[in-house]
């Protein structure tokens, strides 16, 4: 979230220098799944769905195919190959990998904990 922060702020911001604030973000993230989830539950189950990023990565077309049918949005076979060959230009893409400070780690778990377990996020230091 902090890079996404950076980048964002580079291109769009005026104001500046910015500072990292890793409690503020982690306050802002715990708040904003809170308002989300408690918003999702007043929609109909078969009017949203989570994905998880993980199954996004691993079996793309699967995963979108299964949110395409969660949703009961018609999903075609051109629909198929035109994903199936987007996939295909970005399956070297390898997602940015960010060392994370103990005191970060814990921060973030104490903030976010109990919606890193509801959403089943696996959150360990890398």
């Amino acid at each position: 979230m902090e890079h996404m922060k950076a980048m964002y702020r580079r291109h769009m911001s005026l104001q500046g220098p910015h500072v990292v604030d890793h409690a503020a973000t982690a306050r802002f993230m715990a708040s904003y799944f809170s308002i989300m989830s408690d918003r999702l539950t007043e929609l109909p189950a078969a009017d949203h769905a989570v994905v998880r990023y993980e199954n996004l990565v691993r079996d793309p077309i699967r995963t979108v195919r299964g949110l395409y049918d969660r949703l009961g949005l018609p999903y075609s076979a051109a629909y198929d190959r035109a994903l199936a060959a987007y996939v295909r230009t970005v399956r070297d893409h390898a997602p940015n990998r960010f060392d994370v400070s103990p005191a970060v780690h814990a921060l973030v778990r104490a903030e976010c904990g109990e919606i890193l377990e509801r959403y089943g996020f696996a959150y360990e230091p890398i």
